[in-house]
Order: C-alpha cells, then structure tokens, then sequence
C-alpha cells in the first residue's frame, strides 16, 4: 500500500511538496514515512491564534500484488495534542483524479470528515481494493487555540510555555486483510 501526493500536473508525474497536495491528479511521488512535516507543516502564531483549519489529500494505492479487503484507517493521538485530524475518503476518477481545492483553508465538496482517533473509531476507508487501484483521502487538521496570554499573568508565562505541546506525533495506522 503506498500513499502518495496529489496536485500533480499530469497525472503520475513527480510532485513532493505536501503544500501543493490538494487534490486534482495524483502524483508518482510518495508520502514519506515518519518524517517531520510530512502531512502538515508547523503551527504558525496566526494559526495558533485564531485555531484556522488546513486541509489535504493523499492518495492510497494497493501495490500488495492481490485484491484487498476491509481497508481502514486509525490514528493514535498523543497524551496532550494541539490539534484534532479528520479524515474523509472518496473515490478517484479514472483511477487518477481527485476534487480539487484552491488551497489548504479550503474544504473539499465532495464526503464527510470523521475522527478516527483510536482503533475503536478506525474508518473503513474501502470494502474492497484491486491490485492497481487507490482511493483518495482528505486529512483536515483543526489547531486547537490555547488560552490567550492577557488571561496570564506575567508571572506565570514562563510556566504556561513550559506546559505548551512543541512536538506532536500522530501515529497512522492502515489495516487491510
């Protein structure tokens, strides 16, 4: 199973940058494994502040060798998070094409974002997958806004920093039998 970019501009051609991976045709270029930064980039003050939503999508394609079944998909949160993933699966055209949106803080038209923290909340993501074929998927992250610091008192600043999340690692998990 490999996850690759979209946004490509022609389909299968290389596009590594996860900040042009919004839809439209999927690229030839994989999603690299447990690498900073490989979904989403850092958490800016203004998105900080104003808790702003980015969205992307990813393409999932079967490379076992053999039809698959039951493809589904779960994340394990941190203890403390900073932000709340959703998910949202859709069916490629042609095999190669995805909605597209003009940027990150757009929404796609097309499905439904769903948590899926936990293996209790795993998403099927497709019943049935051939050798061959892939599938779209929407991640949405949502930054959760800390609590404003003119609600701090000076004095408590250096410990109100010391508590903020710097690192967050989500663990992606994708099931299939």
């Amino acid at each position: 199973m490999e996850f690759r970019y979209t946004g490509a501009d022609t389909a299968n051609a290389i596009q590594n940058s996860i900040q042009q991976s919004l839809g439209g045709l999927v690229a030839s270029s994989l999603v690299p494994n447990d690498v900073l930064n490989n979904l989403f980039s850092d958490i800016s003050k203004l998105g900080e502040e104003k808790g702003s939503s980015e969205t992307i999508g990813l393409s999932l394609f079967n490379t076992t060798g053999a039809t698959v079944t039951a493809v589904e998909l779960f994340y394990d949160y941190p203890a403390t998070v900073r932000s709340i993933i959703e998910i949202n699966s859709v069916t490629l055209l042609n095999n190669n094409k995805m909605e597209k949106i003009p940027n990150n803080q757009a929404r796609p038209l097309t499905g439904t974002f769903v948590e899926a923290d936990g293996v209790g909340n795993k998403v099927l993501l497709s019943a049935s997958l051939d050798d061959g074929d892939g599938l779209g998927i929407w991640f949405r992250r949502t930054i959760d806004t800390p609590d404003p610091l003119d609600a701090i008192e000076c004095k408590d600043w250096e410990a109100y920093f010391d508590t903020l999340v710097k690192v967050e690692d989500i663990a992606l998990t994708l099931l299939w039998t």
